[in-house]
């Protein structure tokens, strides 16, 4: 242990938590570091990046606790759920009024309610902070989410600031998004975005390998040569290198990797706050569902659905001039999946008090995070810091744009209707911006059809009130 207090303590030292010490330290930011499991801290006391940085190593929470300078900022990267509840239990006896504890985890947003409310009661103040960017976002400059009460976000604003990767304005990508569990929440949605985002490439890159029989890196070159649109982002780029990635065997790895997807809950939990606040996010959801029915691996060998793919190459080898059109399947996809993140966000923020700054957290994501993307500059355009859209698809301009490309995607669609190739996100991008241009739904039917069996009334055209007929 070394006599000079730290600015920070960083408590889990997993690869996120020794990342995010690198990050900082290497900024001249001492930071204490000690783990649940000691001979974590060990091993980073012994790596090399380490030497000569402002580092103190602690065995014991309560030498972990003795190192800090006051008020104590103590920062967890632990595994979320009973874990962070359990080193919380021990940590928090240990705090004074006015310590800030900030929980860096894919926790729950309610889990990040009930601790602050906890935290609370012995005057330490609790911020939820949503980390993304993965190990090198860590490392080098992650997108930071942080809510909470004001005054904590203060205190621990210029260590965040410190850590974050910067936007294109060279600011800092991270920033007080909201109140409570507004971090965490903000964090949630970005994940149900990056679920869709990532299906949605996954499935133009089937349509690519089982519908247009293009090798790995040919199929990697055509996403490269997207890049000079809004679809220049991480996952696209990485996308390209996935595919480019050669096996140590020979050939490309990617085609020796099982097609069964794990999942954290974190999209899940998305698609479940969507559905019970009545938000569509039909983009999100499809891609939650595919992950699920991709764990189903050896019922699907045993269904044979691989026979049914085959039926559609040979009318599909010939289609290569439907790039174009697939391109902007992607972009609408992409778009869709911005927006119903966004409405999601719009919606729980009056829903849950949450005052989300919904224009910080297009910005906040645009750096370092693993959603960034060019395209969030266009988004942000639509958002003021005083007046947000409920959604950026119910700005008729934008929808304009939007709906321009329709008709490129309706022909690719049309074109692999029957390939067999199955492509849920992807249409369900298609039917939500179809629906949301729509005078009339069919919902009119069903709308009727409740009151018939259930008396449920119904709304007319032409009157007001809610009305039942005698079916």
């Amino acid at each position: 242990m070394k006599n000079a207090p730290s600015d920070l303590g960083i408590m889990g030292m997993g690869v996120m938590g020794r990342s995010l010490a690198l990050n900082l330290a290497c900024k001249g930011v001492k930071v204490s570091v000690v783990s649940t499991r000691p001979k974590e801290v060990a091993d980073f006391s012994v790596d090399p990046r380490v030497l000569g940085l402002p580092l103190t190593y602690a065995k014991q929470t309560k030498d972990f606790v003795a190192s800090l300078k006051r008020p104590r900022k103590i920062w967890l990267m632990v595994v979320a759920g009973d874990v962070t509840d359990k080193v919380l239990a021990d940590l928090l006896p240990r705090l004074s009024k006015g310590d800030v504890v900030l929980d860096g985890g894919n926790s729950h947003f309610q889990d990040t309610a009930r601790r602050e409310a906890l935290a609370s009661k012995r005057g330490i103040d609790f911020l939820g902070c949503g980390v993304s960017g993965g190990e090198e976002g860590a490392l080098n400059g992650p997108s930071l989410m942080a809510g909470g009460k004001r005054q904590a976000w203060k205190l621990f604003e210029p260590l965040l600031r410190s850590a974050a990767a910067k936007d294109m304005d060279g600011q800092p990508c991270t920033a007080w998004l909201g109140l409570g569990p507004a971090g965490h929440y903000v964090k949630m949605v970005h994940n149900g975005i990056e679920y869709a985002l990532m299906q949605a490439l996954a499935e133009v890159w089937q349509v690519m390998d089982q519908g247009f029989g293009l090798k790995p890196d040919q199929a990697a070159a055509v996403f490269e040569s997207w890049k000079d649109s809004d679809l220049d982002s991480y996952l696209l780029d990485i996308t390209a290198r996935v595919l480019r990635h050669r096996d140590v065997g020979g050939g490309f790895l990617i085609e020796k990797v099982m097609d069964r997807a794990a999942q954290k809950g974190t999209g899940s939990w998305a698609a479940r706050e969507a559905l019970t606040l009545g938000v569509p996010v039909p983009s999100l959801v499809s891609a939650v569902e595919m992950r699920s029915l991709s764990g189903y691996y050896e019922e699907r060998q045993r269904s044979n659905s691989q026979h049914v793919v085959l039926k559609g190459l040979s009318r599909l080898v010939a289609q290569r001039l439907l790039f174009p059109q697939l391109r902007a399947w992607m972009e609408l996809s992409q778009i869709a999946a911005f927006s119903q993140g966004m409405h999601l966000l719009h919606a729980a923020s009056e829903e849950h008090g949450l005052r989300l700054r919904l224009k910080e957290v297009l910005r906040v994501w645009s750096g370092g995070c693993i959603i960034r993307s060019r395209l969030l500059q266009r988004l942000n355009g639509l958002y003021t810091e005083n007046s947000a859209p409920a959604n950026p698809l119910f700005v008729p301009a934008f929808f304009k744009l939007t709906f321009m490309q329709v008709k490129d995607v309706e022909q690719a669609a049309a074109s692999l209707a029957s390939s067999g190739l199955p492509l849920p996100t992807l249409r369900a991008s298609l039917d939500y911006v179809l629906s949301l241009a729509s005078p009339r739904l069919p919902t009119s039917l069903v709308q009727a059809q409740r009151d018939c069996f259930g008396a449920h009334t119904f709304e007319r055209l032409d009157k007001k009130g809610a009305l039942h007929a005698l079916w």
